[in-house]
């Protein structure tokens, strides 16, 4: 759903498990918000742009559907 936070995510090799731990939610919790089953409240938000430096909430919260082939939850999306 958010494919521009993914992005960065893996530009800045950061894993959803860091993350997750950096705004203080599981992993489970974070895939959930990922995937668009739950959202993320403004701190979370807040907090997730801290992390990733240099990106703006319009930028990383632009949401569009992700085709099945790209999947929040597809391990080698998103590298350590």
């Amino acid at each position: 759903m958010f494919p521009n936070l993914l992005i960065e995510l893996k530009k800045q090799r950061c894993t959803q498990q860091d993350l997750a731990q950096h705004i203080g939610i599981s992993r489970a919790t974070m895939q959930n918000k990922l995937t668009g089953r739950s959202q993320f409240t403004l701190r979370e938000m807040k907090a997730i742009q801290g992390a990733l430096k240099g990106c703006t909430l319009d930028y990383l919260f632009t949401e569009v559907a992700l085709p099945d082939s790209v999947s929040p939850t597809n391990d080698k999306y998103v590298h350590a």
